[in-house]
């Protein structure tokens, strides 16, 4: 995570978070320069102030001064929220700098997914459904159309949909198969939510909502899913 401007925010009336949308232990990203900086964890709440601890030997520590105004992203259960607090007081102590902070002054809200997109290029197969295609299940789609599937790259995907690069077709449906291969081959039974075109590549750019994985392969997604998240 490098650039906020890759999040979905939308601006929201200016207010301040209670102290009991404040979790000790949580962690959050200071933002300097529109980018992501030191991460920091709340550890301890008070009255009108929060403490926070920051790891001082990580890679991307910027030490906050006495004064200062810090802006930072928080999360609560569920919505997340970009804001700013002025330190109050700081120490180092044990490889950490220790920060006092008042309550975060909310400046925007930031629209969280349920199932947050990856960015991600890799291979994929799919077949547009001829129509009508009223399939229930991955196992009810004839042998005949895995066949057919063409070859494509991801753009992004979650455990509840993908969006992907196909090609012009005439009249295509909206339900498709595709197939992922990720360590085992992953085939899901999908609808088209959305198609727009690409004059660059004079391909589309299509979004899936995922109707259907068997239980064991949506495991196996999820598994993944959180060890790319982990990495961005």
């Amino acid at each position: 995570m490098n650039n906020i401007d890759k999040l979905s925010i939308k601006l929201d009336k200016q207010d301040n978070l209670d102290i009991d949308s404040l979790v000790i232990g949580e962690k959050f990203y200071f933002i300097k320069q529109q980018k992501f900086s030191s991460e920091g964890q709340i550890v301890n709440k008070y009255e009108n102030c929060f403490a926070v601890s920051i790891f001082c030997s990580q890679s991307n520590y910027n030490p906050v001064v006495v004064n200062e105004q810090v802006h930072f992203i928080i999360a609560t259960k569920s919505q997340a929220f970009n804001c700013s607090s002025r330190v109050l007081g700081c120490k180092i102590e044990d490889g950490f700098q220790l920060a006092v902070l008042t309550m975060p002054e909310i400046t925007t809200k930031i629209e969280r997914r349920k199932d947050p997109r990856i960015p991600l290029v890799m291979s994929v197969d799919y077949y547009h459904l001829p129509a009508p295609a009223n399939y229930t299940y991955i196992k009810q789609v004839p042998s005949l159309y895995f066949k057919k599937m063409k070859k494509t790259f991801t753009i992004d995907i979650s455990n509840s949909g993908i969006k992907m690069i196909t090609y012009a077709e005439k009249n295509p449906s909206n339900d498709a198969i595709i197939s992922l291969a990720i360590g085992e081959k992953i085939d899901i039974l999908a609808s088209m939510i959305r198609s727009d075109f690409d004059e660059i590549s004079a391909n589309y750019k299509t979004a899936f909502e995922f109707k259907y994985i068997e239980k064991d392969k949506l495991a196996l997604l999820n598994k993944f899913l959180d060890e790319k998240l982990k990495s961005i």
